[in-house]
């Protein structure tokens, strides 16, 4: 359905799974005939989980940047805020988005998600994936960075 390139990280020792493979989760929980609400909600959540986990890697491959261990959604996520690229600023708030669903998701129990939901978090997944494998990654480097370096984490 999307087109996305990825290789494997577990060719480098670096993964045993491809995040990729949440996106399908999600997919085949949201596909059944009568999704339930947990089905919804985990497809929600291994929707946004797809894509941090592939920008993760991706992060982790270039050793200039720290890692961040468990605070790595919130600061990843601000860091390509502020890498000063207006396309990686939109991708960061998509991020952001999928993260905000997936709490609810998660945490909020009192609340209802309907299916369509599912498949508007699943759909900006995929969408969101596409647009971080478009990215120009040397201007992406170079702009968290000169962020990284400003805010002296590098």
């Amino acid at each position: 359905m999307y087109p996305v390139l990825f290789i494997s990280l577990s060719t480098f020792g670096l993964a045993i799974m491809n995040p990729l493979d949440f996106l399908d989760t999600a997919t085949r929980l949201i596909a059944t005939a009568n999704p339930t609400e947990a089905d919804i909600r985990s497809a929600i959540s291994r929707s946004y989980y797809a894509v941090y986990h592939y920008v993760l890697s991706w992060w982790k491959s270039n050793a200039r940047f720290p890692d961040f261990k468990d605070r790595g959604h919130a600061k990843i996520q601000i860091a390509l805020l502020n890498a000063g690229i207006p396309t990686v600023k939109d991708f960061s708030r998509d991020v952001k988005e999928l993260n905000e669903n997936r709490r609810k998701a998660d945490y909020e129990l009192g609340m209802r998600f309907e299916l369509e939901n599912g498949r508007t978090i699943l759909d900006l997944a995929h969408r969101s994936i596409v647009v971080f494998n478009a990215l120009d990654k040397v201007a992406l480097v170079e702009g968290l960075s000169n962020y990284l370096r400003k805010t002296n984490q590098i």
